[in-house]
């Protein structure tokens, strides 16, 4: 019968892993420390909370994760109501202070690389002059984002479509209430040469 420890090559294999251990550091790594240290904290949070009656608890940590609301809505339409399926979603939201300016957004666009691009008789379909896998600049009129905020782009949000598909992601840049777009024309030009008759 074969037995893989004799031979050499399970040797080889077991001195490799015992050079592997030796290699690592005994001593606690810098990313084990602040794995402890944000343990520590969220356990100091948790006994003080625990203090705390449920109101005030509410206030200062507000609703956690998993935990059920009762809402009510006032003046819901009927067919609302009439047609009312527990599958589908309701998202509930609001507008931060800082969601409430508008003004012009520049972002970093890349088309997705999985949308099809093309109608079938040969149209684009979306940013005519985006390139193929590179990134351009873009400009739109929105609530402010913070730089560096993720940005999807859906062409369609009906329900009655095949498939859903997101059309494009960008990256906030920079975000201004005024925004200067120039758009670069070709002309062409015939030169000609016109010739008066004189009476």
């Amino acid at each position: 019968m074969y037995d893989a420890s004799e031979s050499p090559e399970g040797e080889m294999h077991e001195k490799d892993v015992a050079k592997f251990h030796c290699v690592q550091p005994n001593e606690i790594g810098l990313v084990d420390k602040m794995k402890e240290e944000i343990e520590f904290r969220k356990q100091m949070n948790i006994a003080e909370l625990n203090d705390l009656d449920e109101v005030t608890r509410l206030e200062l940590e507000g609703f956690r994760t998993g935990t059920y609301l009762r809402m009510e809505k006032h003046d819901v339409p009927f067919e609302r109501v009439e047609y009312f399926d527990p599958c589908d979603p309701v998202f509930v939201g609001g507008i931060g202070l800082g969601e409430q300016n508008v003004g012009y957004m520049q972002d970093k666009l890349k088309r997705h690389r999985w949308w099809n691009k093309k109608d079938h008789n040969g149209r684009h379909r979306m940013l005519k002059y985006t390139p193929e896998h590179m990134h351009c600049l873009a400009m739109y009129w929105g609530p402010f984002a913070p730089p560096q905020s993720g940005v999807v782009a859906v062409q369609n949000l009906s329900n009655n479509q095949a498939s859903f598909r997101i059309t494009a992601t960008a990256v906030v840049l920079e975000f201004n209430h005024e925004g200067k777009l120039k758009k670069k024309l070709k002309w062409l030009v015939i030169s000609a040469r016109y010739s008066r008759k004189l009476h």
